[in-house]
């Protein structure tokens, strides 16, 4: 398999490849969550004024610092409500067999997200209109 590690400059569509689950956003930026509210408010909003559509406003964000050290990365397509979380390929150990990484990434969304899951090949592809 070859991959395309650098930008492409005439590409008008976004890809997914990964080794992850799919989970609904709700569920992930849950507002009883104590470091999604922190996020929230260092990023200026009010305590008052969190609630779940200021944090769908915030989603990229709240995702970047929930995900910030675990190697996980994350894809959305904004016409549904769902959030694609895995570890790309490019990110993988060569050496790992698939059922270590399968059991690595579902450690890494536990431990993250707090989010049982059975982590299994994402590969979503998209056009920017």
């Amino acid at each position: 398999m070859k991959l395309k590690l650098d930008f492409v400059t005439n590409s008008s569509s976004s890809s997914f490849v990964a080794i992850g689950t799919i989970i609904e956003l709700d569920e992930l930026i849950d507002l009883e969550n104590e470091k999604v509210r922190q996020i929230l408010i260092d990023y200026g909003v009010h305590e008052s004024e969190i609630d779940r559509d200021t944090a769908r406003q915030y989603k990229y964000d709240i995702l970047d610092k929930l995900l910030q050290s675990s190697g996980l990365s994350f894809a959305i397509q904004d016409w549904e409500d769902d959030v694609m979380i895995g570890l790309p390929y490019s990110n993988m150990d060569e050496d790992k067999t698939l059922l270590e990484i399968k059991q690595l990434v579902k450690a890494l969304i536990k431990s993250t997200l707090d989010i049982d899951c059975e982590p299994h090949h994402i590969e979503e592809c998209w056009m920017d209109n």
